[in-house]
């Protein structure tokens, strides 16, 4: 889709790839991995897998290392890699250089759910994620939307791949041979077999 909500194809998207300017697919890249941060993080909390609070507290306690590593789940472990990556992808947009281990822990607590948080700070982390995202996604123009669609993967559209789907499926044609003959004919759907021994149809 593009910012107006029209659908946007393959070839469209990768045109409007090469007319974009470095600055703008920079962009995209960076909101294209804040969107997937955000997007894999909520999906693992709303699962019930993950909670946010607890997953940060200990990655905090342990600062991101082995035993970090070992006390927490596998969602929990992909949570925290994902909510990194997207504050990561902000810093990198604001700064363009290497970010220190105390500026990344600054930002990870301002934009994700902390130990002790109330509901209503846990909504503004996230508004101000999505803020984040919005911001930087404005400065890529169309060619976000255009990433977005060219890596979705959906080249063949549905009804074609339902078609070869049922191409696939379908049995092969059953060949008869002639007893009598030896030759081998094909018999097509619909078409009426004689039976040799009492010649009827």
């Amino acid at each position: 889709m593009d910012g107006m909500g029209q659908p946007i194809s393959i070839n469209q998207a990768n045109r409007i790839m090469e007319k974009s300017t470095g600055e703008q697919r920079k962009a995209a890249g960076f909101a294209f991995r804040v969107r997937n941060g955000i997007d894999t993080a909520n999906a693992l909390v709303e699962s019930g897998k993950v909670s946010p609070q607890r997953a940060a507290a200990i990655n905090s306690a342990l600062r991101d290392g082995t035993f970090a590593r070992m006390a927490l789940s596998g969602d929990e472990q992909s949570y925290i890699a994902s909510m990194q990556d997207a504050v990561l992808a902000i810093l990198r947009k604001e700064s363009g250089a290497a970010i220190p281990d105390f500026e990344m822990e600054r930002y990870f607590r301002t934009y994700t759910p902390q130990l002790g948080d109330e509901k209503a700070a846990v909504k503004t982390k996230s508004r101000l994620l999505e803020n984040q995202f919005k911001a930087i996604r404005a400065e890529s123009g169309k060619a976000f939307d255009a990433m977005m669609v060219i890596n979705s993967g959906y080249e063949t559209p549905p009804n074609q791949q339902t078609s070869n789907t049922n191409e696939q499926q379908q049995p092969p044609k059953t060949t008869v041979e002639n007893q009598r003959g030896g030759q081998s004919g094909s018999i097509s759907e619909g078409t009426t077999a004689t039976n040799p021994k009492t010649g009827q149809k």
